[in-house]
């Protein structure tokens, strides 16, 4: 694994803990852990969970 993949790993595990238990918005998010834009952060976060933020959110907590 190279550092770059090691590090995307650790910031879109962050970002699955902050979907998950946060109702933080997805722009204050993706800008917290550093992308530029929300649209690449979805794009990055959909191609690691196959969802997208908003749709790993609906699935994945708990009422």
């Amino acid at each position: 694994m190279s550092i770059q993949d090691y590090l995307f790993s650790v910031v879109i595990s962050e970002a699955s803990e902050l979907v998950t238990n946060t109702n933080l918005p997805f722009l204050e998010i993706s800008e917290r852990l550093g992308f530029s834009d929300q649209f690449y952060f979805s794009r990055r976060f959909k191609q690691k969970y196959g969802l997208s933020p908003r749709e790993y959110r609906n699935k994945t907590r708990i009422y």
